[in-house]
């Protein structure tokens, strides 16, 4: 079982180190697939009515349109 684990860490660190490249070269749309895959493997919650989104993150995604 550690094999299989070290092997997913793996993995995370690769998709991590590609959505670090994607996000360099403003390849948003596939940063967002990278990001979800990489959300469901490491098992983060979905957002849940209430929750709230850091304004940091928000302009990060979209720039500065929102905020302004």
């Amino acid at each position: 079982m550690a094999e299989s684990l070290t092997e997913i860490d793996a993995a995370v660190a690769l998709m991590q180190m590609a959505l670090a490249i994607l996000d360099a070269e403003d390849e948003a749309d596939a940063g967002c697939y990278l990001q979800h895959a990489i959300d469901i493997i490491t098992r983060q919650p979905c957002l849940q009515p209430g929750d709230e989104i850091d304004p940091d993150l928000i302009d990060r995604i979209l720039g500065s349109t929102i905020a302004d």
